[in-house]
């Protein structure tokens, strides 16, 4: 994030919030001058010209507020454009390299881009607005006498020096706050992704005292961030109450020595007051835009890493074999049998729990790397190749469904003629399960209040992996929530395609067994 980007994310919009801005500080500026007048036809008794001056003030006074009222609006509009456009980059960051977890997403998709708007984009913002109103009353100062000028800039260089010493302090105190929110959602998704587990073997208090935990550390952090701020705040402030002071004090002297008359003192203690108070807002701005650098920092890798690979090299393999491969998962290591897949092979993988069957899908899909060993990959015409993990297909033991329709989470989102999905549909005997719902394949997927079945939803799932139709299945218990008799309908449809097919399976019936070209044991 930065301030270049958020002007260009619409440069007319910027250019027409700037000129406001500059009208609305000219207009405050004018209506705190212009009270000069109305005072010293107060001190002189005249009734008329007082009331003509106060009458002038309230006009430029409503002038400005409407200048305020549309470049607060203006900037909402730049700044969440802005964050919406941040938000896509970062969504594509990880869209391209799968690196990130749910609750370090959320934390920065939600938590930081909330922290940035308020201490970063609103900060330059309240600095702009403040910077032409302080220098305007410096000019009204300067007409007045030219020693309000000198004495207001000499305290003001000392004012603006005051930040330095806490940068350090609020930066870290930022960085540790986000860190400690980042922990919180980590714990939240890791435990409530088993909360129907937790309630069938009542361990509510299980998860009580693990988000206690953390919400204490969030809370502590917090805490330390806003004492932080508060100290910044205090120092900020002590140097500009001695800054008023003073300013007053030598208005005081130059209306006792008759340079100013007494409307002038009193504008001119009014026009410090601002000036201070201005400047205030500048330093408490700067403090918060300086804690925000290392989400800043953050927020840079992550949208500038942007580059695209949906043409990476790689071609689709049909085959692949296994040689000396060992696999580090966790704290074990797993060493798997050499052994090759040929083209339109359909193989059963099968071994007890631990074996590392569905270690050994993740391995061939590239999401694990060997620490020994390799899997090469083969076309169509059994050449040696660079795989692209993208096309080969999988389905795990989790599917993903979205909150959607049935459609969209069969064909992803993509075209797809009505016969290439009914053909899948009918593949996963899906066809009497959408009969049951009144708007059939377009029924929309309840995520809270689940509306499909274990069986229904991993029929879905290979649905849409059948529709993709890639050379290279990999399937892992794909139909373990299904009963067994559709499970082997299915189990035989699928086998009898032109691709080649790895499933995971378990208890299978020896009639389902036999319809695979061989089979491959794992053992511990």
């Amino acid at each position: 994030m930065s301030l270049k980007s958020l002007f260009k994310v619409n440069i007319l919009r910027g250019s027409l919030l700037l000129l406001i801005y500059l009208l609305y500080s000219y207009t405050g500026t004018i209506t705190t001058y212009l009270f000069r007048y109305a005072l010293n036809a107060l001190t002189r008794k005249d009734l008329t010209t007082f009331l003509y001056w106060c009458s002038v003030e309230i006009l430029v006074a409503i002038v400005s507020s409407i200048f305020l009222a549309t470049s607060t609006y203006l900037f909402n509009k730049q700044i969440q454009q802005y964050i919406h456009m941040l938000r896509d980059k970062v969504i594509h960051h990880y869209y391209q390299n799968g690196d990130g977890k749910v609750a370090k997403m959320q934390n920065i998709l939600n938590n930081n881009m909330k922290i940035l708007t308020d201490e970063y984009a609103k900060p330059w913002i309240l600095i702009l607005s403040s910077t032409l109103m302080l220098l305007m009353s410096i000019g009204v100062l300067f007409s007045m006498h030219w020693s309000l000028v000198i004495a207001t800039v000499i305290t003001c260089i000392i004012v603006l020096d005051l930040p330095q010493f806490t940068k350090k302090a609020t930066a870290r105190a930022t960085k540790t706050a986000s860190q400690k929110n980042a922990a919180f959602l980590k714990t939240v998704a890791e435990w409530f992704s088993g909360l129907n587990v937790l309630r069938r073997y009542h361990a509510v208090n299980r998860l009580q005292l693990a988000l206690k935990q953390d919400s204490a550390t969030l809370a502590t952090a917090n805490k330390n961030k806003q004492k932080t701020m508060s100290i910044a705040d205090g120092l900020n402030g002590l140097g500009n109450s001695f800054g008023q002071i003073g300013i007053i004090l030598w208005g005081g002297l130059l209306f006792f020595h008759h340079q100013l008359d007494f409307g002038g003192w009193l504008v001119a203690s009014n026009f410090a007051a601002s000036i201070f108070d201005e400047l205030w807002d500048i330093i408490d701005s700067i403090t918060q835009i300086k804690a925000t650098q290392d989400l800043r920092d953050e927020l840079y890798t992550l949208t500038q890493d942007n580059t695209e690979t949906d043409s990476e090299e790689g071609a689709a393999p049909v085959a692949f074999s296994v040689k000396n491969l060992v696999i580090n998962y966790g704290r074990h290591q797993i060493k798997y049998p050499d052994f090759t897949i040929k083209a339109h092979d359909k193989v059963l993988l099968s071994g007890d729990s631990g074996t590392g069957k569905s270690t050994l899908l993740k391995a061939i899909l590239g999401k694990l790397q060997p620490a020994a060993g390799s899997i090469e990959y083969y076309n169509r015409k059994n050449e040696l190749i660079t795989p692209d993990y993208r096309q080969i297909g999988y389905v795990a033991q989790d599917g993903v469904l979205f909150p959607d329709t049935i459609a969209n989470n069969v064909t992803m989102f993509q075209h797809y003629s009505e016969v290439e999905i009914n053909r899948v549909i009918n593949l996963v005997k899906l066809t009497d399960d959408l009969a049951k719902f009144p708007q059939g394949i377009n029924t929309t997927i309840n995520m809270d209040t689940p509306n499909l079945s274990g069986g229904q939803q991993q029929k879905i799932i290979l649905a849409r992996a059948e529709l993709k139709s890639q050379d290279l299945l990999l399937l892992d218990e794909p139909t373990s929530a299904i009963d067994s008799k559709t499970s082997a309908t299915i189990i035989k449809s699928l086998l009898a395609s032109k691709q080649t097919v790895v499933m995971i399976g378990h208890n299978l019936r020896p009639e389902v067994q036999k319809l695979f070209d061989y089979q491959i044991n794992l053992k511990s």
